[in-house]
């Protein structure tokens, strides 16, 4: 008698379990980080005042150059303190050269020729723009002329931060002045310059 198979099982094998500790959790993707958006201010309404504080804060030296403003004065062989500028390499004395203000504690008239220096040396370790104002009664400021006056905060060579100044002559017959400070921090600076005559504040911009 023939042996014959027995029916196949029908039975499926059970694989072994996984212990959990063994399992690798998925991690779940990164969420993107969300890019911050760029620091915007409102505008004060007056163009120079809005351009001059945009150009400051993207450290634009050449939009900066593009609100300056130039006088015309005769050059004198040898600058002094607060007198004409001098004049350059081969210009006769009594030259008319156009020129702006620079200072510190002191200052006085900068050839034109030099400006783009003396901006990028003025936004150089600048921290913020603290306020912007119009400056209305030119008799009583020393530097004779209206206009529109920035105050910002910068740090003097790794040291003091001290208030600087930009003021932009409005109407535009005058020079610019580019003031660096002198021992005063920027609240200081903006009510020493309160001092000299009615501001009309454009707006604080603290950050």
């Amino acid at each position: 008698m023939l042996a014959t198979a027995g029916p196949k099982s029908l039975v499926t094998a059970v694989p072994k379990a996984i212990p959990p500790e063994a399992i690798t959790p998925t991690s779940p993707p990164p969420t993107p980080t969300a890019t911050p958006p760029p620091r915007t201010r409102p505008p004060t309404g007056n163009p120079t005042a809005d351009a001059a504080i945009a150009a400051i804060e993207a450290r634009d030296v050449d939009g900066l150059l593009a609100l300056m403003t130039y006088e015309s004065e005769p050059c004198a062989a040898v600058a002094e303190l607060g007198g004409n500028v001098a004049c350059p390499t081969g210009v006769a004395p009594g030259t008319p050269i156009e020129r702006f203000t620079s200072s510190q504690c002191e200052g006085g008239g900068v050839p034109r020729a030099l400006a783009r220096e003396v901006l990028a040396d003025w936004l150089d370790s600048l921290e913020f723009v603290y306020g912007v104002y119009r400056v209305e009664s030119p008799e009583q400021h020393w530097w004779g002329q209206a206009g529109i006056v920035v105050v910002a905060r910068g740090q003097y060579y790794g040291g003091p931060h001290w208030g600087r100044i930009l003021l932009f002559p409005e109407p535009s017959t005058g020079a610019t002045w580019v003031h660096f400070g002198c021992l005063r921090d920027v609240e200081q600076e903006a009510a020493w310059i309160a001092g000299f005559g009615s501001l009309e504040p454009l707006g604080t911009v603290v950050p």
